[in-house]
């Protein structure tokens, strides 16, 4: 039993399960009217510089953007989904074994995942938006945090395998 790997394993899992539970509960939260947030990140400032009103107003007076957000939320949802429970089937299944592959598989899908999250923030940043105005949704801000130390004792666990 290495103990770095399942530490590892288990900071990947964590971040897995958090995705596939925001998944879960996205289009129950989209369909809430009016939205729960008046913010489509964290800050309602920022969103209604980037929108120029606020998501819930926009939605609440735009029946066909209102769909739109909702289809597209329910389709992030189940990407959430199924990223979370793949990220958890990899990391307990093959870096508890071992697998090197495996911690090369979850650290690159979280770093793509980190910076796809680029391409939503550089459109609040072309509005000279500051990063810290926009705020940071955990979907986002767990696996970010998880990955440095996962990655690092994945790879001293990894070491370790004989």
């Amino acid at each position: 039993m290495n103990t770095l790997l399942n530490l590892s394993a288990g900071l990947f899992i964590l971040g897995g399960v958090v995705d596939a539970l925001i998944g879960i509960l996205t289009p129950f939260v989209t369909r809430r009217t009016p939205l729960p947030l008046d913010a489509f990140l964290q800050n309602p400032g920022a969103d209604r510089q980037l929108f120029g009103e606020s998501p819930q107003r926009l939605l609440a007076t735009d029946a066909p953007l209102a769909m739109l957000y909702r289809t597209t939320f329910d389709l992030i949802g189940m990407l959430l989904l199924v990223f979370g429970v793949l990220q958890v089937a990899v990391a307990w299944f093959a870096l508890r074994a071992g697998h090197g592959w495996a911690l090369g598989a979850l650290v690159v899908a979280d770093v793509l995942f980190i910076a796809g999250w680029g391409l939503v923030y550089s459109q609040y940043l072309r509005r000279d938006i500051a990063f810290g105005d926009i705020g940071v949704p955990p979907n986002l801000l767990i696996p970010a945090v998880l990955l440095i130390p996962a990655a690092v004792l994945g790879f001293l666990g990894l070491r370790q395998a004989p």
